[in-house]
């Protein structure tokens, strides 16, 4: 088995022919060419090698490794020959899959997404010697949208750290396409995690870099940390104008209060609700849960003439100004049914009629929603 690297995306021209069944496992599926890459300030250049495992109906996760023409002998601190790294060229590195301390995240890209996988590569450490911009060093890995995952250059035992980002609903506050033609050390992203719920809502995190600390002395460079803030509740593609559900309407009056009128059933209302509410310090969404159905029919509401209520649960979360401390405190939203109307036609709405505070149920420390609405 040969590959042949043609036109590097990675700025490389140089073409390598590398014998791989010396040892790549047959159950291996090489993806693509082979890249040059070059993240440890040395003199020679290494090669990225993306490939699928674990095959079931000819499909696997993709994972990649860097193999690393080592010009001298690999020992361990005890001087003894290092198992898994051979002196012959060449010396492969994992990068993912791995299940040592440090890594074990998982693969680089899902089945079927290795046409996906795009690779950079990018200088965290932002100037040189003498003023001259630094060399690159730390890998990004795309795989898709969901996974990012980045690694650099450790020593010659433990090869490259590694480091990963999982966002199923995809990642955002980059544009993509403008960062692939000049990449940047990416310090802060957004990543979404759908709920897979009637209402299409997602749970936002954000992902800082942290402050690097000095590393052991037999570490190339400070590992990459990313240090995750959960930010509530937002709708996965946008809120709709009104949404349907329950849940829904409550969490688009939170989140949009440019829509706050509109989805009130006594629009005079909303200045006693938002005082209620406390708007200007609410720091997240943790909740919003609405029963699966009305308790009524429509027959039956309609030869009553009754007015159709239904409730919604929202668990917030408030931080006054600067301050440190975050408190907690849980909303009861009632919303009433109003039919669908013909002038303009209107499809049938719930729009919210009363808030209040719930008190937390005795003897319990942490509340849920659902210790209020029961959803069985």
């Amino acid at each position: 088995m040969t590959l042949l690297s043609g036109c590097l995306s990675l700025g490389g021209t140089e073409r390598v022919a590398l014998n791989l069944t010396d040892f790549l496992p047959a159950e291996w599926q090489p993806v693509g060419e082979l890249r040059t890459v070059d993240i440890d300030s040395d003199a020679t250049t290494e090669y990225l090698l993306f490939y699928t495992y674990d095959q079931v109906n000819g499909s696997g996760p993709t994972g990649a490794l860097i193999l690393d023409p080592q010009t001298e002998t690999v020992v361990d601190a005890q001087g003894q020959l290092a198992r898994d790294r051979p002196t012959i060229f060449p010396n492969p590195y994992a990068l993912l899959p791995s299940y040592w301390q440090g890594a074990g995240q998982g693969f680089i890209a899902a089945p079927g997404q290795q046409e996906a996988v795009s690779v950079y590569q990018v200088a965290y450490q932002t100037t040189g010697l003498l003023g001259q911009v630094a060399k690159p060093d730390t890998l990004i890995v795309r795989g898709g949208n969901t996974y990012l995952t980045f690694a650099w250059w450790q020593n010659v035992i433990d090869g490259y750290g590694v480091t990963q980002l999982y966002a199923p609903g995809g990642f955002e506050g980059l544009d993509w396409e403008v960062w692939a033609r000049s990449p940047t050390p990416i310090t802060s992203i957004i990543g979404s995690t759908p709920l897979n719920n009637r209402s299409l809502f997602c749970r936002k995190t954000r992902y800082d870099r942290a402050a690097p600390t000095p590393p052991p002395a037999n570490i190339y460079r400070p590992s990459l940390v990313f240090v995750p803030t959960d930010l509530g509740l937002f709708f996965c593609a946008g809120s709709p104008a009104h949404p349907f559900y329950p849940e829904g309407v409550v969490l688009a009056y939170l989140r949009h209060a440019e829509r706050r009128t509109a989805l009130l059933a006594e629009p005079t209302a909303q200045s006693t609700i938002d005082g209620s509410l406390n708007l200007s310090a609410l720091l997240l969404v943790d909740e919003a849960v609405g029963y699966r159905t009305v308790a009524d029919t429509l027959t039956a509401a309609t030869a009553r003439g009754d007015q159709v209520k239904t409730s919604v649960c929202a668990n917030l979360l408030y931080q006054e100004g600067n301050q440190a401390v975050v408190t907690r405190q849980i909303f009861l939203f009632v919303l009433e049914h109003h039919p669908p109307r013909l002038d303009p036609p209107t499809p049938a709405r719930l729009l919210i009629a009363t808030v209040n505070p719930l008190p937390a149920p005795s003897g319990q420390i942490a509340v849920q929603c659902h210790d209020f609405i029961d959803q069985d």
